[in-house]
């Protein structure tokens, strides 16, 4: 049977999850997982990197990159110097400006996450409905810092059911960056709560540079200014078309 090798994070968060099943829930073909640990086990195979932030720490395999980013913060030391491999990525389309620009793609290479195609294939289940939530990245162990009176909502959860909790709330104050990238593609107003994870900072920037707004983000207890910031950013937001994104997807480069 047709199958996709697909690089995964054997970590349990919203994004991490989410990346093959929107390969498998757009395209209709199986995906094998190939955890991070085991990815040179399938050095052999054409392997997809799609939504997630994992490039950094692949940089000695052969990749299809569609819609990946990359962050430097997330680099395994053994990987630092191992930049040889990239004359062997073919990338179809990035997450936006600052990973085209660091991997040296061309300027009109497609831009877009891949978490903004979710709603062609998923219609969001009612759940209790929310003013504001509050959305805690999964290396938090505890949120007693979080200084916010409204609710706190884990990403380390099935996705589906982290989307529909942010697609029934007026606005969302998010650690997690494919919180605010799915609160984008369903049209909720959302802002960057910048707490503990100082580790994922450059994948911010190339997220607001996709969407054309300048890079902002707040503490927890600034709650109210982030709200009155999303709910004008939400106006002038462009994210990009994801048309030619789902059109770059590269079916007949990763057939087997």
């Amino acid at each position: 049977m047709h199958q996709i090798y697909q690089l995964c994070q054997r970590v349990y968060n919203m994004g991490d999850i989410l990346a093959p099943v929107i390969t498998e829930r757009l395209f209709g073909i199986p995906v094998h997982r190939v955890y991070g640990a085991d990815a040179q086990q399938y050095a052999q195979h054409k392997l997809l990197a799609g939504l997630g932030s994992m490039l950094a720490n692949f940089q000695d395999l052969e990749l299809h990159v569609w819609g990946a980013g990359y962050e430097p913060g997330y680099l395994i030391q053994r990987y630092a110097g191992a930049t040889s491999a990239r004359n062997r990525w073919h990338i179809h389309a990035v997450r936006g400006p600052h990973t085209r620009t660091l991997l040296g793609a061309p300027d009109d290479i497609v831009l877009g996450d891949p978490a903004l195609l979710v709603p062609r294939f998923y219609t969001p289940k009612p759940v209790p409905h929310e003013a504001r939530r509050y959305y805690y990245h999964c290396d938090n162990e505890t949120t007693d810092d979080i200084d916010v009176d409204f609710p706190r909502q884990r990403t380390a959860e099935e996705p589906f059911r982290v989307i529909d909790t942010i697609v029934h709330s007026d606005f969302v104050f998010t650690e997690a960056l494919h919180v605010a990238i799915i609160a984008q593609a369903y049209g909720i107003p959302w802002a960057w709560s910048f707490n503990r994870h100082a580790r994922g900072v450059f994948k911010w920037f190339d997220w607001f540079a996709s969407i054309d707004i300048a890079p902002r983000c707040f503490h927890p207890s600034e709650s109210a200014e982030a709200q009155s910031w999303a709910e004008m950013a939400s106006k002038q937001a462009h994210p990009p078309p994801t048309d030619p994104l789902l059109q770059a997807f590269p079916h007949s480069d990763l057939a087997t």
